[in-house]
């Protein structure tokens, strides 16, 4: 058990285009994320949430003053997507430390198609997560971090703008960002069975936290979200094997017979380049873990961005000693180290084609008019500026920062 740090720049509490599909690697044939679109992550305008909620559900939502443990409140209530209404859907507030708001402030929402009426959607989708954008000033940094890891083939979830109104108040602007789910499996992954954990950090009634890792008395906090894995029994075999070869010097070949590490070095990758500070590497936090069907390997997938685009030697973290027990591991073993290096040296040669700059300038075109009337925001002008300086400094650094830090 440790205490996360604290990596707010405000409020600080407590303890896509789709690139054209080029080859990665010719012996793997991975190619760049390209999946069907739909109109609840069309990014191309502001969507707009009515949510209503009961003077009851009002109520029991108020009651909630600090981030949720093991046991979310969900209220019912009615939403109007766009034009589109869905009754009687589930709405709890969500967020942890530093995103957390209670209701009345800029809370941030999970809607529940299917809680209280079964097989129920929205365009196919059971729910909506819809964070406050309360920690990026820059209000962008998550729909500019998913490419870079669609660019070589791992899976990001898509992103959408939305206005929210509850009972008829503008709460302000928010992100819609896609619930991993079966869907969300089906859109990536040829075979998409099999189960998918969550590996957020657990928080206790006493205000202490357990960051999760691949250790074996960790396996049973891990929260199943898709899929059947009784007893955890797949993710403790995972886990048995990662214990009883780490120190091994057969270590990298003796994992792969259950770890994807082709899957790993990429997404690795990612978080290298987009300077990930909360995710699975760094932190131990901010990560998915999808075992597959029966016979495939377990991969990592990336998750909850607003903590990227910094620099590592900023928060406390290092690259040269990361957290993050399998990219440790793999950074100390020559050979799997190596790979690891090809894969970033691979996404540094695609990045430049995701016109990450002029993507940037888009969202800001789009979003500063709802900025402006947001009556819940927490950062200034100032800040705002301040932020997308940055990003801007970072998409001119990162490639020269990279190749000096790993000397390629």
């Amino acid at each position: 058990m440790r205490v996360l740090p604290c990596l707010l720049a405000v409020g600080c509490s407590g303890t896509v285009d789709t690139v054209t599909p080029v080859t990665l690697h010719e012996d793997t044939g991975v190619e760049p994320i390209a999946g069907p679109t739909s109109a609840v992550f069309d990014d191309s305008f502001v969507h707009t949430l009515h949510i209503t909620l009961s003077p009851d559900s009002v109520t029991t939502l108020s009651r909630e003053t600090e981030p949720y443990g093991t046991d979310p409140v969900y209220v019912p209530g009615d939403i109007v997507w766009d034009d589109v209404p869905v009754a009687n859907v589930g709405v709890r507030i969500k967020g942890r430390w530093g995103t957390w708001r209670p209701l009345d402030e800029k809370a941030s929402f999970k809607i529940d198609m299917n809680r209280y009426v079964s097989g129920q959607d929205l365009d196919g989708f059971k729910a909506l997560t819809l964070n406050n954008l309360i920690i990026d000033c820059s209000f962008m940094r998550e729909p500019l971090a998913y490419p870079v890891y669609e660019a070589v083939g791992i899976p990001g979830p898509r992103t959408s703008y939305v206005e929210i109104f509850v009972n008829d108040e503008l709460y302000g602007l928010y992100l819609n960002v896609e619930t991993p789910d079966d869907r969300y499996l089906e859109r990536h992954f040829d075979h998409p069975e099999g189960p998918l954990y969550d590996a957020d950090y657990i928080l206790w009634g006493n205000g202490s936290y357990t960051v999760l890792d691949y250790y074996p008395d960790l396996v049973q906090y891990f929260e199943l979200e898709e899929g059947e894995d009784p007893d955890h029994a797949r993710l403790a075999a995972l886990v048995a094997l990662i214990e009883d070869a780490a120190g091994d010097p057969d270590f990298y070949e003796r994992t792969a017979a259950l770890w994807d590490w082709d899957h790993h070095h990429r997404m690795v990758a990612g978080e290298m380049w987009t300077g990930q500070n909360d995710g699975y590497s760094l932190n131990q936090n901010n990560y998915l873990t999808f075992l597959g069907p029966e016979g495939e390997r377990a991969r990592v997938l990336p998750w909850d961005h607003d903590y990227a685009f910094l620099h590592a030697r900023d928060w406390g973290f290092s690259w040269d000693n990361p957290d993050g027990r399998m990219t440790a591991l793999c950074l100390d073993d020559p050979a799997c180290r190596a790979d690891q290096l090809a894969a970033l040296e691979t996404l540094l040669d695609r990045v430049p084609d995701l016109d990450l700059p002029d993507r940037a300038e888009a969202i800001a075109d789009l979003i500063d008019p709802y900025i402006e009337d947001d009556p819940r925001r927490e950062c200034s002008w100032r800040q705002i500026d301040a932020y997308r300086d940055s990003l801007d400094r970072w998409f001119n650094n990162r490639e020269g920062e990279l190749r000096q830090q790993w000397g390629l």
